[in-house]
């Protein structure tokens, strides 16, 4: 699969966790490991892979938040918005990574559902990101019939574990979620959860690692 036929995508949430884990006491701390299995292995594969973007949206957002210091509700915010910034700036400097957008664009989430629909038949997707809302979104882009590829082209979405590696999301069922109580979707995205995952378990879809 040729490079150019990939975009990949990341979510301002899974930088902002890329070399953090919570401890036994629950508060943020840094993660050594974590942060070599990103962005020293994860992340050159990634860029191996296709074209790696993060929205303008996202990366005002960094910008922003990184001014935040001692809020109790945001612990930690402002510095690791700054220390993502610092491990992104030289890859936006030599053109690995790409900021992609402008002033009048959405808020990031929209944007980054707005290149779902726009590149789904034109690209192999990744999206990366934390957001369980967003990715269930995504999801249910790739299973649209109306915007449906013919050439094969993929869209996938990816979460980083605690361990700093790429693995996909499982999304609840609706089974799932009737015993937890939570209220079922749409029969669409019903669709989608359980088409989400024949596709990861189908071997010939691994197109990118």
């Amino acid at each position: 699969m040729s490079k150019t036929d990939t975009f990949v995508f990341i979510d301002t949430c899974t930088l902002l966790v890329s070399c953090w884990n919570k401890n036994e006491n629950g508060a943020i701390a840094y993660d050594q490991n974590k942060d070599a299995s990103f962005w020293q292995t994860e992340l050159p594969t990634l860029m191996h892979a296709g074209k790696l973007i993060v929205t303008k949206r996202n990366y005002d957002e960094l910008m922003n938040l990184s001014h935040i210091r001692n809020d109790p509700k945001r612990p930690q915010l402002g510095e690791r918005c700054e220390f993502v910034i610092q491990r992104l700036n030289p890859h936006i400097a030599n053109g690995t990574i790409s900021i992609v957008g402008d002033a009048n664009d959405p808020f990031a989430d929209a944007i980054l559902l707005s290149a779902a629909l726009k590149f789904r038949t034109q690209k192999n997707l990744l999206f990366i990101t934390q957001d369980r809302a967003l990715a269930e979104d995504l999801t249910a882009v790739s299973c649209f019939q109306s915007v449906r590829p013919r050439n094969g082209y993929e869209l996938k979405v990816r979460r980083i574990t605690r361990e700093g590696r790429l693995s996909p999301w499982r999304l609840a069922s609706p089974q799932q979620e009737a015993r937890q109580g939570q209220p079922r979707k749409s029969k669409r995205l019903q669709n989608t959860s359980s088409t989400n995952h024949a596709l990861e378990d189908s071997p010939q879809l691994e197109w990118w690692r």
